[in-house]
């Protein structure tokens, strides 16, 4: 998590809920505050860019997401 005064970026790790299969890695920018921790399990609402061949999320809305463990 890279964080400055107007700007959160983050790498979303894509199906890798159960920490078993990395299904890849997106950009993420944010423009608002939140709290963030490293290895939390994230839903990232948001609009697709690509700029240069490179997908990223500019994320308008995050909900953390609740793991049931077993």
């Amino acid at each position: 998590t890279r964080r400055s005064s107007d700007l959160i970026t983050f790498d979303l790790l894509v199906g890798y809920h159960e920490q078993k299969e990395l299904l890849g890695i997106v950009p993420v920018s944010l423009d608002f505050g939140a709290d963030l921790e490293n290895g939390t399990a994230l839903e990232v609402l948001g609009r697709i860019e690509s700029e240069a061949g490179v997908l990223s999320i500019k994320g308008i809305s995050i909900h953390q997401l609740l793991q049931n463990k077993k």
